[in-house]
């Protein structure tokens, strides 16, 4: 694993119920982040925000993520990240997303899907 997991508590954000869930980087982990801290939706169980800290423990980037429901499933379609050390923002929205097109379930196999050595 590249983080540590520890169930900080719970809280009420922006009226959703939420676990606080903090994740601090291995020692192997080569990152500007000294920790980081989450606030997953109880019910739903996707993170909604996040508060990113640099090595000194300041807070240096706050994402804010939103989803929608399309058919059955919760999907993201915006993330905002804010660097309150530099006072800089950036928006991702993703747009006209497709599910259940006939993608083949193979194409997902773990072979697939590895991720590339760092």
């Amino acid at each position: 694993d590249e983080f540590k997991f520890t169930l900080i508590g719970q809280e009420i954000y922006d009226s959703i119920a939420c676990y606080l869930l903090g994740s601090i980087p291995r020692e192997h982990m080569h990152t500007e982040y000294s920790q980081h801290i989450t606030w997953v939706d109880s019910t739903l169980l996707i993170p909604i925000k996040e508060e990113s800290f640099d090595k000194s423990g300041q807070l240096l980037k706050e994402k804010y993520f939103s989803y929608t429901f399309i058919k059955e499933y919760q999907i993201l379609t915006k993330v905002h990240v804010t660097n309150i050390q530099k006072n800089h923002s950036t928006t991702l929205n993703f747009e006209n997303i497709e599910l259940d097109t006939g993608v083949k379930d193979d194409l997902f196999h773990g072979r697939h899907l590895k991720r590339l050595p760092k």
